[in-house]
């Protein structure tokens, strides 16, 4: 029997019986837009709903004194459901990383608290939206990402590093107090519950940001410092499923994995603070610093680096999938400056870097850790890390290694990939369905070696999707869910627990935008459910999956296949060898299948 009469014999006999993962709605081309920049968040079509959920520095929210004009630069984004385990109603909390004085809103950065119910297929919001009161905490600033805990408790970040007074937002020379512990604050108090020498300390202003700061969005007010988990550049973090142990992810180059263990679960006023060291094996330990001072919690670096920690470049967030934390790691252009000083002080540098520098520089390849990492500080040669990663803790283990890398190893100036991953920044975990995929967004650090395509001046931030089901992803397993505006950062990614919604950011955008892309926007996208599907029955035959469906370009395989592709009239359209994926564009509208020589077969759908 020839090879298409059978085929046309499969069709028949088994094609209605086979269910099919429905369609994700995936930017699989970066065709057109590359010369020329899109002015609008940029999808694919696809039935999921749509809404500018919130713009900032337009909508009015509700302060201690009124209505106010929202600030802008929205960044983090939670929900919080309002009864625990039930999405259909909650909270949205959106981060604003700014430094500005405003007397209605509250000088520094902060955060908006939306209430919503799901109505149909989007989201309703109730009542007005309101800004968190940070006043009796001593206020905030630069809001960028933030923790939320299993139980629903929401922390926000204090990211740009204040090292005197005179970098406020206003000149303020006048010292702040904490209250003695258990105390109501007097005049020109601080709110403090955390024992230790914390209370009644007095100290400058700068010194009272860079922490994580507990906000209870049912009453828009901040909880309190955290204090005892260190004073850094506070961008993300994740509590584990005990609601005791903390992880959290500074933005700074270089930075250290704080940890931040609570005596007893729930309460995080007392506990034991740790920083990362990573073993000659990949293994990792970690060195406790002492949190009953203030003056060690002011000083969490330096003392890490004492106690020869480890360095990192640039965490950005973390997230959890099945026990293990996962935390973007941005890169920087130029580690040698940043990780030198530090080294010197006693700290070390993450192994993955060391193997990285291998790879850029042949003569370090037969040199131990050490001699690479003298090299990489002080050698007369650059070590590059361009595009950063997604990294992957395991707290069974104490290991960090990597999870996903983000682009080549860059020796020489390139150009733009097809597949690539740039500055991973917001990372989030969607569960639908049965279901797993990251969303990762980027915050791109420079526009050279390949960053941005070629003939562009202007950065181009994507959000991703990964499918968490793959095993040692790459980059060609992502799939690009959205582009964001000329000028603007792709963040806030977030889910409500039915993985209904997804929420993401388009930040500081170009004005020169059309409306209201030209202001900061946190979007809503509901509808998920629908869109992705189980796979259907699995058969004995493990059949071969496939994504997206239907789609425009590349088609992705969870493994690799040979095979070859037929349109429904039993024509050969393409042959398949060894492949993880294959480009479609060659490929008229219409219904297809890859017929493989094991007798499995995927059944896809090519529309434009």
């Amino acid at each position: 029997m020839s090879m298409p009469r059978l085929f046309q014999l499969f069709l028949l006999l088994f094609t209605p019986s086979i269910l099919f993962c429905q369609g994700i709605p995936v930017l699989d081309t970066i065709g057109g837009w590359m010369q020329s920049p899109p002015t609008a968040v940029l999808m694919a079509p696809s039935s999921l709903k749509v809404q500018v959920l919130f713009i900032g520095e337009r909508d009015s929210v509700l302060t201690t004194k009124g209505m106010a004009r929202s600030k802008g630069r929205n960044d983090y984004v939670t929900f919080v459901p309002i009864t625990p385990g039930v999405a259909d109603s909650g909270y949205v909390c959106i981060n604003h990383e700014s430094i500005v004085a405003d007397s209605m809103i509250g000088d520094g950065g902060g955060m908006t608290v939306i209430k919503v119910v799901r109505d149909g297929d989007s989201l309703r919001k109730v009542g007005p939206a309101r800004s968190v009161d940070f006043s009796h905490v001593g206020g905030t600033l630069s809001n960028c990402a933030g923790i939320t805990s299993p139980s629903g408790r929401v922390w926000t970040g204090e990211e740009a590093w204040r090292s005197n007074n005179a970098s406020l937002f206003s000149a303020d020379t006048a010292n702040v107090t904490l209250a003695p512990l258990g105390q109501v604050p007097g005049p020109g108090e601080i709110f403090n519950d955390i024992p230790g020498d914390y209370s009644g300390r007095s100290f400058e202003k700068f010194r009272n940001y860079n922490y994580m700061v507990e906000v209870d969005p049912a009453t828009a007010r901040a909880v309190r410092k955290q204090y005892n988990w260190g004073r850094m550049q506070m961008e993300g973090g994740v509590v584990l499923g005990d609601n005791r142990t903390v992880i959290m992810t500074p933005d700074a180059a270089p930075c250290f994995i704080p940890r931040f263990v609570a005596d007893v679960a729930e309460d995080f006023t007392q506990g034991h603070t740790f920083a990362y060291q990573q073993q000659a094996d990949g293994s990792g330990g970690w060195a406790e610093i002492n949190n009953n001072s203030i003056d060690s919690m002011w000083r969490f670096s330096n003392l890490a680096a004492r106690e020869g920690c480890t360095m990192f470049l640039r965490l950005e967030w973390g997230t959890v999938h099945n026990g293990k934390v996962y935390m973007s790691e941005t890169g920087r252009d130029d580690p040698q400056s940043a990780f030198r000083g530090w080294h010197l002080a006693g700290a070390h540098v993450a192994k993955h870097h060391l193997d990285r520098a291998r790879l850029q520089n042949p003569l370090l390849l037969n040199m131990p850790d050490s001699q690479v990492e003298d090299s990489i500080c002080f050698g007369s040669w650059q070590y590059h890390d361009y595009f950063g990663r997604i990294l992957e803790y395991d707290p069974l283990t104490d290991k960090v290694s990597v999870y996903l890398e983000g682009g080549p190893i860059w020796k020489v100036n390139t150009t733009y990939p097809e597949n690539h991953l740039s500055s991973p920044d917001a990372i989030s975990i969607l569960h639908v369905n049965g279901r797993d995929f990251m969303l990762v967004a980027e915050d791109l650090t420079g526009s050279t070696q390949g960053r941005i395509p070629p003939g562009s001046n202007t950065p181009y931030c994507e959000i991703y999707m990964l499918d968490m089901s793959i095993p040692s992803p790459t980059v060609e397993d992502l799939q690009r869910l959205a582009v964001v505006p000329r000028g603007a950062e792709a963040t806030g990614t977030a889910t409500t627990p039915d993985g209904k919604t997804v929420f993401f950011c388009s930040q500081h955008p170009y004005g020169s935008n059309p409306f209201p892309y030209n202001f900061s926007v946190t979007l809503a996208l509901s509808g998920w459910d629908s869109i992705i599907t189980s796979f259907g029955e699995e058969q004995p035959s493990n059949p071969v999956k496939a994504w997206p469906n239907p789609v425009s370009r590349i088609l992705h395989f969870d493994r690799v296949v040979s095979g070859r592709v037929y349109n429904t009239a039993g024509q050969l359209q393409m042959e398949v060898e060894q492949e993880r994926r294959i480009d479609c564009k060659d490929l008229a509208e219409g219904i297809y299948f890859l017929w493989m020589d094991n007798a499995k077969s995927v059944r896809f759908m090519v529309a434009r």
